[in-house]
C-alpha cells in the first residue's frame, strides 16, 4: 500500500496530555513526523481545552482504522475526535511553489530548450524590412527544427514603432471626435434658432389678430 503524508487534527484531549502520550498512541498507525499540542481558552470562563496536530506517513486503510477506533472508544477518559486536518497556509504555499517549479521544468524539457544535450545555438544576422537595417538574431536548432528568436534591440525598436503608430492613430481619432462634436453643436444651435423664430412668429400672429 502507498504511504501518504497526512496531517490529523485531534480534539478534546485531556489537560495533562504530552507528546509522548500521542506518539505512543498513534505510532502504530504510521510513522509520526511532527506533533503539535495547543490549547484554546474558553472566552466565557477560565477553562481551556486542548487539541493537537499530528503529521504522519500512513496508509489509507490505517487512517480509516484510526478514525474509526477513536470515534467509538474513550482514551484517557475522553472520546477523542480525530479528523484529517485542513492544509495549513504554509504547507499549501510550499506545495504550490513545488508544483509550479516542477511544471516549469517539465514545460522547458518538453519544448527542447532546457535539459537537452543536442540544442545548437547559432548567431547570425537578418534584415528587418520595416527598418531596412541588419539586426542580430539567435537561431535554435533542436531535433531538426529551427526557431528564430530576435534579440532585445529588435524587440525594443519594434515596440517603439508600434507606440508611434498608436499615438498617430489616437490623434486622428481625437480629431474626428472633435469634428463630430462641433457638427453636433452647430446642429443644436440651428435647431434652437429655428424654435426661437417660430415662437416669435406665433406671438406676432396673435397680436395681429387681436
Amino acid at each position: 500500500m502507498k504511504l501518504q503524508s497526512t496531517r490529523l487534527f485531534i480534539n478534546n484531549l485531556q489537560d495533562n496530555i504530552h507528546d509522548e502520550d500521542l506518539r505512543n498512541k498513534f505510532s502504530r498507525y504510521g510513522t509520526i513526523t511532527t506533533i503539535e499540542i495547543k490549547e484554546r481558552k474558553n472566552p466565557v470562563g477560565n477553562q481551556t481545552s486542548h487539541f493537537a496536530y499530528i503529521t504522519l506517513e500512513i496508509e489509507n486503510k490505517a487512517l480509516q482504522e484510526c478514525m474509526r477506533e477513536f470515534s467509538s472508544t474513550k482514551w484517557k477518559g475522553f472520546y477523542v475526535d480525530v479528523q484529517v486536518a485542513r492544509e495549513s497556509f504554509m504547507d499549501r504555499l510550499k506545495r504550490e511553489r513545488e508544483e509550479s517549479a516542477a511544471q516549469l521544468t517539465s514545460n522547458s524539457v518538453n519544448n527542447g530548450i532546457v535539459g537537452s544535450s543536442d540544442v545548437i545555438v547559432n548567431r547570425n544576422y537578418r534584415i528587418e524590412p520595416s527598418y531596412e537595417k541588419v539586426k542580430p538574431a539567435i537561431h535554435i536548432k533542436h531535433n531538426e527544427n529551427s526557431v528564430s528568436i530576435p534579440e532585445a534591440n529588435d524587440t525594443i525598436e519594434n515596440g517603439t514603432a508600434n507606440q508611434s503608430t498608436k499615438r498617430k492613430n489616437d490623434a486622428i481619432d481625437n480629431a474626428k471626435r472633435l469634428q463630430s462634436l462641433r457638427q453636433m453643436k452647430e446642429g443644436y444651435r440651428q435647431q434652437k434658432q429655428f424654435i426661437k423664430n417660430s415662437l416669435s412668429n406665433i406671438v406676432r400672429h396673435q397680436f395681429c389678430c387681436i
